[in-house]
């Protein structure tokens, strides 16, 4: 009988290593969705960085030019100042001068003269203030252009470095996201390679607890010795009970002894027991997925607490083997 046993147990172990259940690929798809936004929001961000050290580098040009601009507004400004100090004494002289005209011949002789030449001398200063004056006026012009440029870019700036946060704040949202899609994926990547090694995942979430093994053993409610054609997994009630490969529901209802009970048959030739659930959510003739929730554990039937009966047999109540090693317990 041992012999027999552990013949079966080698030929299902051999036949699974080459039947692996493929896991959903939705959380690995989200992953690689939530990845690829947020290398797109950091080239975003990126972008957004050199726009604004753009912006503050041509504010910084237009500072410097402005101081630059200043200083020749300043000069201007004193050159014309000296123009219009020189055109008020030009036009004080040539005031006296035409008082002049009132003395001898010779002396208006030597007066016309002499005012023709401060009129020449004052046209030439009201020139040369009114050249300064446009000068003056286009440096103002300048200086005006530059500053409402500056305050456009520091605008434009701001409004990047909003944009900016905004990003980042996303960005960080979206990292979260990742972490708990990776940790996810890593979890179903571990349940794949089980399922890989012995076609059968755990059909519980974290570690395992086996309160009784596969075996004989004896009646957990008296009455002498039997033979436990499953494993005893120990939990809480209502804890997800999942489906340890994909397959189809052959049997979902209540048994006096195994109580709210599934029967799920493989593609592999095997099947898988579930016992004792609390709630089933699943029904007859229903394809299900490795991982699939199809109840809640719970002590319904014969049984004396909490806990899930796993079992995995060639057959319909029949060809029981030892599970603990198809899924690490």
């Amino acid at each position: 009988m041992k012999l027999k046993k552990t013949i079966l147990t080698i030929s299902l172990l051999g036949s699974l290593f080459f039947s692996s259940t493929a896991f959903a690929s939705e959380n690995s798809d989200k992953l690689a969705t939530v990845k690829e936004d947020v290398t797109q929001s950091e080239t975003k961000i990126n972008d957004f960085k050199s726009q604004i050290e753009d912006a503050q580098s041509q504010i910084k040009i237009n500072e410097e030019t402005k101081t630059t601009l200043t200083g020749q507004l300043d000069k201007e400004i004193e050159k014309l100042a000296g123009v219009k100090e020189q055109l008020t004494k030009k036009e004080a002289q040539q005031a006296e001068v035409a008082a002049s005209f009132l003395g001898s011949s010779l002396d208006l002789l030597n007066g016309l003269q002499g005012k023709e030449q401060i009129e020449a001398q004052v046209t030439k200063l009201k020139e040369e203030q009114s050249s300064q004056r446009i000068e003056v006026a286009a440096l103002q012009g300048k200086l005006a252009q530059l500053e409402q440029t500056n305050q456009e870019l520091a605008t434009k700036a701001t409004k990047l470095a909003q944009e900016q946060a905004n990003f980042e704040k996303e960005i960080a949202t979206k990292k979260a996201t990742i972490e708990k899609l990776a940790a996810k994926v890593k979890a179903e990547e571990e349940q794949a390679e089980k399922v890989a090694q012995t076609g059968f995942a755990s059909p519980l979430e974290g570690s395992l607890n086996v309160s009784s093994p596969f075996g004989w053993r004896q009646m957990p409610l008296g009455g002498g010795t039997e033979h436990h054609d499953g494993i005893d997994l120990t939990g809480s009630t209502g804890q997800t009970v999942m489906a340890a490969r994909d397959g189809v529901v052959v049997e979902a209802g209540f048994d006096a002894s195994c109580g709210n009970h599934v029967i799920v048959k493989h593609d592999n030739g095997y099947y898988t027991y579930y016992f004792h659930l609390t709630s089933i959510e699943v029904s007859n003739g229903a394809n299900v997925s490795v991982g699939q929730r199809i109840g809640g554990m719970g002590t319904t039937g014969n049984s004396t607490g909490v806990h899930l009966h796993f079992g995995v047999a060639t057959g319909m109540w029949d060809g029981f083997v030892d599970p603990a090693p198809l899924i690490g317990a």
